[in-house]
């Protein structure tokens, strides 16, 4: 049985960021549930006649990810898995137990094209032709949805009326910085931080934007972006070994068992090591409140 109810919730918009739509608003999103499913899916989607296309991943020719498109509006939106070992859900007044959630987040089309394109860079040609791959016929429905004046970003126009086009260096790297930075003002507004420098420069972010908009270019342009950034590709991955590290070190934390009793020794006793939960209850100021046993006492 699934259970559909309306829900407003502010991860869409921090990760908003990391699909690069950072003007798109989302709208009130369905929290879907099932016994073992939890996943948050904007209203559109359920809405409206969506289907989920199979298509080239941007990054990685040899692989391919789930994209839920909207015809009607022409809407892109990625579905991504969050994954855990161990984790429930508060979903109303039921706890679902699922080590998975999945979100839909917006992606602009424009990146699903740009690997086609970039492919020929020598030759003007129709988008109908550009957009031809035999192991992944769907991305020809975004034939469609794009116009020349999408594709102005990315690419030289022939003839706007026929949509005859030309890959554009120039143009896409100005269109990939404007990403970039789009994602550093999302990411400052909504106090995402890295995670790895409790001192952050615009340099860390800049470092850490190239390489969330990496994930979605071909490996050449890629390399064409950082440099345009001044930006090593050792320097990127560098910053994903210290977030890896970082959200490590927080798991460890977060599974320390318990301490045991203090061992007393005469006049001595013997400190256990204290959990990241105690650390943080030991710096309460407790000053006025009152104790757990007052509310128990005999008046």
């Amino acid at each position: 049985m699934i259970c559909v109810v309306y829900d407003v919730s502010s991860i869409f918009c921090a990760l908003q960021c990391a699909s690069f739509c950072v003007n798109h608003v989302l709208p009130l999103c369905f929290r879907i549930m099932t016994s073992d499913l939890v996943a948050y899916l904007p209203t559109e989607i359920v809405q409206r006649d969506a289907k989920i296309l199979k298509l080239q991943h941007p990054k990685e020719p040899s692989k391919h990810f789930l994209v839920y498109f909207v015809p009607d509006t022409g809407a892109c939106y990625e579905l991504l898995t969050v994954k855990d070992k161990h984790s429930s859900w508060f979903v109303d007044n039921a706890v679902v137990s699922s080590n998975q959630l999945i979100i839909a987040t917006p992606l602009d089309p424009l990146f699903l094209v740009l690997p086609y394109l970039h492919s020929n860079t020598f030759h003007y040609r129709p988008l109908d032709q550009v957009l031809v791959d035999e192991q992944y016929p769907d991305i020809t429905l975004l034939d469609g949805i794009i116009t020349s004046v999408h594709l102005d970003h990315i690419a030289d126009i022939k003839s706007a009326d026929d949509c005859i086009i030309k890959y554009s260096q120039d143009k896409t790297l100005v269109w990939l910085r404007r990403k970039v930075n789009a994602v550093i003002k999302e990411m400052k507004a909504a106090g995402v931080s890295p995670g790895f420098n409790s001192e952050l420069k615009d340099r860390d972010y800049q470092m850490y934007a190239c390489g969330m908009v990496s994930d979605y270019i071909p490996g050449s342009l890629k390399r064409e972006l950082l440099a345009d950034f001044g930006i090593e590709e050792v320097e990127i991955e560098q910053v994903k070994d210290e977030v890896k590290s970082s959200k490590r070190q927080t798991e460890n934390e977060d599974n320390e068992q318990p301490p045991k009793r203090q061992k007393v020794t005469g006049n001595k006793v013997k400190q256990q090591k204290q959990t990241r939960a105690q650390k943080q209850l030991a710096g309460v100021n407790t000053k006025g409140m009152k104790s757990m046993m007052a509310f128990f006492s005999k008046k």
